[in-house]
């Protein structure tokens, strides 16, 4: 069966066959491992699209060993943190000052990332046409979440209310 999906909806949905390996369901198993196979080039060219080059990688290197070069320590050494992810400085005018320097060294690759954010951002919305193996209802297990019946929706085919108030009983 075709299907078009958003690429983000592509990617969400690996995610979610991946948690789905899981069921012990032969039947529903094997039509979770014939969709993860189907959307496998799709959701690699997405990952390659979206991989920062060497240059940024470099850049966010020597922006982290600024903070932790200008960081506030703990009594055991590690970073001082604010709030999660963000690590207390010890001096902000010198911090500030090495960080625009870097920043202006840096600032074709800064201007690169942020198109390439606004690119991806914008691949990430297009819809595509992907081919899926259908999931029939009457193999649904019991134990999916709600989120997981959601991801695989567009896959789904049969009466799924029937299929479900058969489990019921």
């Amino acid at each position: 069966m075709k299907t078009k999906l958003k690429r983000a909806q592509i990617l969400n949905l690996s995610k979610v066959l991946e948690q789905l390996k899981r069921v012990q369901s032969t039947r529903f198993a094997y039509a979770v491992a014939r969709n993860i196979r189907l959307i496998d080039n799709e959701v690699e060219s997405i990952r390659q699209a979206g991989a920062p080059p060497p240059k940024q990688i470099e850049y966010e290197q020597k922006r982290m060993a600024l903070v932790h070069k200008h960081g506030a320590k703990e009594t055991d050494g590690s970073l001082s943190m604010e709030s999660p992810g963000n690590a207390k400085i010890a001096n902000m005018p010198q911090f500030m000052t090495e960080l625009a320097a870097l920043r202006t060294e840096y600032a074709d690759t800064l201007a690169d990332a942020e198109k390439r954010e606004k690119d991806m951002m914008s691949m990430l919305s297009e819809e595509v046409e992907i081919e899926a193996y259908e999931i029939k209802a009457e193999v649904l297990p019991k134990d999916l979440a709600a989120d997981e019946v959601y991801a695989i929706m567009p896959f789904l085919v049969g009466d799924v209310e029937a299929a479900l108030q058969k489990e019921d009983k």
